[in-house]
């Protein structure tokens, strides 16, 4: 999974997602869209933290002309996840919660240089703010933090800007399709954290016959937590092959083959300074492999459009 990566025993989770928009076109050369989505995820496993992601947009498209179109779009998230800290009452733990708000601006431009070729990119900037809980250390009697006597719950603040955004491009033959995209984003994670993920996306496809078309798939990708204080690195790939095959015009059906792989490292607190400051060391804590079949249905229902 992109959120949590190879995992290494079956996990459950359930997630509802819904995302209501609205899109307005007062004039043939621009169009106001206004977007919200609600994503809620949980996880039967202990080892990932339950999370919810909400969101508004806004995007505003001006058609420079009939190959070029303009987009300007502010947005603003909030992802608020489960956590765990050291309750005072030493030996047990503490439910919390880690919310980080993300306001940002993209701006971007698309051109079709033919039939065949399309180009597409984005630049933009986002700072995030993040209030999360801690175990403060500073009042232990022992430099070894296991043998904490006196500590407690406090509530830090972190702020983020950076640069966000992405490009991509796509060629349609009569048989032949390829494409591969570049990108920098925030996600949300089952580790109870955004991460800053530097993705790759490549893709191709065959038309066989009139239903069939063969795929292949391959993603990358690079994530680190937002926040500095919190530790966090992992690279991911991923590699899927497979068919598309149109069983009726409105009915589809397609199978993949993948593979995955991640290797994933986090600082561990293995100690305290005198000033009661944590001593920290980065461990791999996932290097692992996996293979999947994926079969997924589409139906496409036929659209209603209301006018006046």
């Amino acid at each position: 999974m992109l959120t949590t990566g190879v995992v290494v025993a079956a996990t459950r989770r359930e997630q509802l997602y819904a995302r209501p928009a609205l899109t307005l076109q007062p004039s043939e050369r621009n169009s106001y869209a206004f977007g919200a989505s609600v994503r809620g995820t949980r996880y039967e496993s202990p080892n990932f933290n339950d999370y919810d992601y909400n969101s508004l947009d806004f995007t505003w498209t001006h058609t420079l002309s009939p190959q070029m179109r303009l987009q300007v779009a502010p947005y603003f998230t909030r992802f608020v996840s489960d956590v765990l800290v050291l309750d005072s009452d030493f030996g047990t733990a503490a439910e919390a919660e880690r919310q980080s708000d993300t306001l940002g601006l993209t701006v971007g431009l698309s051109r079709s240089y033919s039939e065949r070729w399309q180009i597409d990119g984005v630049v933009g900037s986002s700072r995030v703010s993040t209030d999360q809980p801690i175990t403060d250390f500073s009042n232990c009697l022992q430099v070894n933090f296991i043998f904490c006597e006196r500590y407690a719950i406090s509530e830090v603040s972190d702020d983020n800007t950076g640069f966000i955004g992405e490009i991509g491009a796509r060629y349609n033959g009569e048989r032949w399709g390829y494409g591969g995209r570049l990108s920098r984003s925030y996600t949300p994670s089952g580790n109870s954290f955004l991460i800053v993920q530097d993705r790759f996306e490549g893709n191709a496809d065959y038309l066989i016959t009139e239903r069939i078309r063969g795929i292949l798939r391959v993603t990358g990708l690079a994530g680190e937590s937002v926040e500095e204080q919190v530790g966090f690195n992992r690279d991911f790939y991923r590699v899927a092959i497979g068919l598309n095959v149109r069983l009726t015009d409105r009915l589809t059906v397609v199978g993949l083959l993948s593979h995955r792989s991640q290797e994933r490292q986090e600082d561990r607190v293995i100690g305290l300074t005198p000033g009661g400051d944590p001593i920290t060391e980065e461990v791999t804590v996932v290097d692992a492999d996996a293979n999947s079949v994926f079969v997924e249905f589409r139906y496409n229902f036929k659209r209603h459009t209301w006018s006046r």
